[in-house]
């Protein structure tokens, strides 16, 4: 499966993705590069936080 999947919606500060398999993914994208992915149908939360300082 790749997330590199193509945009079909956005609201509520969402996204929408399908995966290559149509596997549906939500997307939320946060300041300073915090993201949180769910992949519902396969019990799936990914949390990611992190702060570039350059």
């Amino acid at each position: 499966m790749s997330l590199a999947g193509q945009a079909v919606g956005y609201g509520y500060c969402w996204r929408l993705l399908v995966t290559a398999d149509k596997t549906p993914v939500y997307a939320a994208k946060g300041e300073g590069g915090q993201h949180l992915i769910l992949i519902l149908s396969k019990q799936v939360v990914v949390v990611i936080l992190q702060e570039w300082s350059l």
